[in-house]
């Protein structure tokens, strides 16, 4: 499986140490590959390896990002 994700200016990604993944609750970090994109680090895929995993398994991943000056707050005032 590919997961790709792109994070919106107002964060900054945290890096590959910070992304974990399960299935079915079991870690699988270490069997996985996680790549950022050479033009935008903001950016990451994770291919997570097709193995004995049990059908219908939850794929869950996890990662941090930190917010930057690029930030946009939103305030709604009723």
């Amino acid at each position: 499986y590919l997961i790709t994700d792109e994070m919106s200016t107002g964060l900054t990604f945290d890096g590959v140490g910070t992304v974990k993944v399960t299935v079915g609750g079991t870690d699988v970090t270490t069997a996985c590959t996680i790549a950022v994109d050479k033009d935008n680090s903001n950016k990451f895929t994770v291919s997570i390896p097709v193995m004995s995993y049990t059908i219908g398994a939850e794929i869950k991943v996890t990662y941090t990002a930190t917010v930057n000056e690029n930030a946009v707050a939103k305030v709604e005032n009723n």
